[in-house]
């Protein structure tokens, strides 16, 4: 977890992970620049911050993978995010 948070503080630090998305996906830096802040802000992937579960729990539901809604007990049993150290 330490890890992946570094690379996400990584990933919106200047123009060097910018640099190296945009060699990966042969295009320019502008385009990477767009994608990144605009497809991908990095308020959308915090590693400390889950939303949308009511929605999973629905989804879970409507297409028979839960019998019924898990409990927020359930959640917390299922997604445990160690704290910044």
């Amino acid at each position: 977890m330490a890890a992946y948070r570094e690379t996400v503080d990584w990933m919106y630090t200047g123009d060097a992970p910018l640099k190296a998305f945009a060699k990966f996906n042969k295009t320019d830096l502008a385009t990477a620049r767009k994608v990144r802040d605009e497809f991908f802000p990095k308020s959308l992937i915090d590693p400390d911050k889950m939303i949308g579960l009511d929605l999973l729990n629905k989804d879970g539901i409507a297409f028979k993978a839960l019998s019924q809604p898990l409990t927020q007990q359930q959640f917390d049993t299922l997604i445990q995010i160690p704290p910044r150290q």
